[in-house]
């Protein structure tokens, strides 16, 4: 089967990622009833496994990855061309590895002291994947740092944000994804920081053209996180954390400081990369403003000299109002659409609102449980 080449259109992606959304909330529905039934046949302890939730996430991506093939390729039979493909880059994009490091040293700090808050007010920690077998830490940097990357960012940073640049100025795109893209985990505690690194992703993407920065980016996060978790190398993170919040007034010097040049570093870099590419193509805000067709041509467009002789004949066919007309409808369009992005969203923070609130409950209080392990450094960073 032969596939249209043609460009995104704004509906489009804002489509792909509300039905991406449904998809993950439907499978983590069913799979939490598959591991409810599981209890009762005696299998729970399996079905509460770290395989199983490493399975679980791997199956979360290929609902992600599902959307967007069978849309494109069951109902539009067309092949979508996003803003910031995948393609071949430039090897300016080796800069990117160094966008996690200067994410996790300067932006761990907020995201730090947002989980020491959920943490006062009375919020229960999720115990987290442990990949402390040969077995799992395979599994695990598959999933991590290969699946859900490429898989994420292909959804994110390519459907969505290419289709917020259409609407919005591309700084403002990135910001809602971002946002987009932190509620999407439904995960409070590590909530700012996502936000910190899809913005980051957001803007690698905008400022290279091109999706490999991004998941460059994202990959060495999830990667870091996982190497975190070793004690011999997060005992050298803590420490180095401890250091810079030994008092209350250093902490807000180091967390502000440390931000501020975080953000200067990640501009710097992606701006570097930009130019270093000659890749100098950037989408400029669109605003609700009627744009003429094949279907709807301007008829007080610029035309050739042949055809300014018939443009007398054109305007009597083709009136003000019918111009005014299809700006009207272009407009029901646009906002259609943007309802598409608030729908997403608004599913997530519902779904984050519930996390939110059934984590505040704490179990000790219905049941004799085991001490809830504390948190560690690597559970608020983006896997």
């Amino acid at each position: 089967m032969r596939y249209q080449k043609r460009e995104l259109r704004f509906s489009e992606g804002l489509t792909v990622y509300l039905l991406a959304i449904v998809v993950n909330l439907a499978l983590q529905f069913a799979l939490s009833v598959v591991a409810m039934i599981g209890g009762f046949f005696s299998v729970g302890g399996l079905l509460e496994s770290d395989y199983f939730n490493l399975a679980v996430m791997l199956l979360l991506q290929v609902g992600f990855l599902s959307v967007p093939v069978v849309y494109f390729a069951c109902k539009k039979k067309v092949y979508p061309v996003l803003t910031a493909p995948l393609e071949k880059p430039h090897p300016s994009v080796a800069f990117s590895v160094l966008l996690p490091v200067v994410s996790i040293l300067c932006f761990y700090l907020p995201a730090a002291y947002f989980s020491a808050l959920l943490e006062k007010i009375g919020y229960n920690f999720s115990a987290g994947v442990s990949l402390d077998t040969p077995g799992k830490f395979v599994l695990g940097i598959f999933v991590m740092v290969i699946a859900a990357p490429c898989v994420e960012e292909l959804i994110f940073r390519g459907f969505l944000l290419s289709s917020l640049r259409k609407r919005f100025h591309p700084y403002v795109a990135a910001l809602l994804c971002a946002a987009a893209f932190s509620l999407m985990h439904m995960n409070p505690e590590q909530t700012v920081y996502q936000f910190c690194l899809g913005y980051v992703c957001g803007l690698a993407a905008i400022k290279c053209g091109n999706l490999l920065p991004a998941i460059v980016a994202h990959a060495g996060n999830n990667l870091i996180a996982v190497l975190l978790d070793i004690p011999a190398v997060g005992n050298v993170f803590e420490t180095i954390i401890g250091a810079l919040t030994r008092t209350p007034a250093l902490a807000v010097v180091s967390t502000i400081g440390l931000f501020a040049i975080g953000a200067a570093i990640v501009f710097g870099l992606c701006l570097a990369m930009e130019k270093l590419s000659n890749n100098r193509k950037k989408v400029a805000p669109m605003p609700f403003a009627y744009e003429p067709t094949a279907e709807n041509e301007d008829p007080f467009a610029e035309r050739t000299e042949g055809e300014s002789q018939s443009i007398g004949a054109e305007i009597e066919t083709v009136s003000a109002p019918s111009v005014q007309n299809a700006k009207t409808e272009k407009k029901k369009q646009s906002f259609g659409a943007i309802a598409l992005f608030i729908a997403g969203l608004g599913l997530c923070v519902l779904m984050w609102i519930t996390v939110f609130v059934s984590s505040m409950i704490s179990l000790d209080d219905i049941l004799p449980t085991d001490p809830v392990p504390e948190q560690t450094v690597t559970q608020q960073i983006d896997i």
